[in-house]
């Protein structure tokens, strides 16, 4: 019973950084592991709680994803492919080629995050085609990673958005969310069928999730978009080196 509630507690805090930051797993992973499950069923398990709870977070956005349905079905698109992709090599890896890939990535998107805009990106509206074509293959290939390994893969979706699409954080994060609901019931459906599932803390999880994906989007309305941002990134290098010093 403590596990669950400590599942449930982990849950809520996971849910307002994943609607936040898209860093749910800073707090989601560890605590799967920590109440004794293995690193592939603990991210198994989170990514189709995250699919069942990103709804809230959805509902809580509706004010920012207002004129954004072009955007997103771009992001779906080229994400959607990668996601398959990475949900299809997940099944055929072994739990600790998974547990050393995830801090280099995750340390390299925080990075990303800190990285400041150059002038021409603050002040550029559209992007040139080989910014699209480069935006377009990173896409594909963050969908890999959230299908492989969903820890931190929020903010490596939320650092491409930053650079590509000019718009505030609260929006960028909002079209994250979006597309994060769809990319992770694409790797759900497949897990589920597939991958080893702790149901029992599935729920207990997700009832967490769903009142923090809520709470999220309200909070992101009433922080600057830098503070937001370097937030990110600074999560994103803490959650990068705690995994590491596990893993190494």
């Amino acid at each position: 019973m403590l596990k669950l509630i400590f599942l449930v507690v982990a849950g809520v805090i996971s849910g307002v950084l994943e609607s936040t930051v898209g860093l749910a797993s800073l707090v989601a992973y560890p605590a799967m592991l920590l109440a004794g499950f293995a690193p592939i069923v603990a991210n198994v398990t989170n990514t189709v709680g995250f699919a069942f709870s990103d709804s809230s977070a959805i509902l809580a956005s509706q004010k920012e994803l207002k004129g954004q349905s072009k955007i997103i079905m771009k992001v779906i698109v080229f994400a959607g492919i990668g996601t398959i992709i990475g949900s299809l090599i997940l099944l055929n890896s072994s739990n600790k080629s998974f547990e050393n890939v995830a801090p280099i990535i995750i340390m390299i998107s925080g990075i990303l995050m800190l990285l400041p805009k150059s002038q021409r990106q603050l002040t550029e509206t559209h992007m040139t085609w080989f910014g699209k074509i480069i935006t377009a293959i990173a896409l594909v290939l963050v969908g890999m990673y959230l299908g492989y390994f969903g820890a931190g893969g929020g903010v490596m979706l939320i650092a491409i958005l930053l650079r590509a699409v000019n718009q505030p954080y609260a929006i960028c994060n909002a079209i994250r969310n979006f597309v994060s609901l769809i990319l992770n019931w694409i790797s759900a459906v497949i897990f589920m069928f597939t991958m080893p599932i702790n149901w029992v803390a599935l729920i207990a999880i997700t009832i967490g999730l769903l009142v923090g994906g809520y709470i999220g989007p309200s909070i992101v309305r009433h922080i600057p978009s830098k503070i937001m941002k370097y937030g990110v990134g600074i999560g994103a290098v803490v959650l990068a080196i705690c995994l590491g010093i596990k893993t190494y």
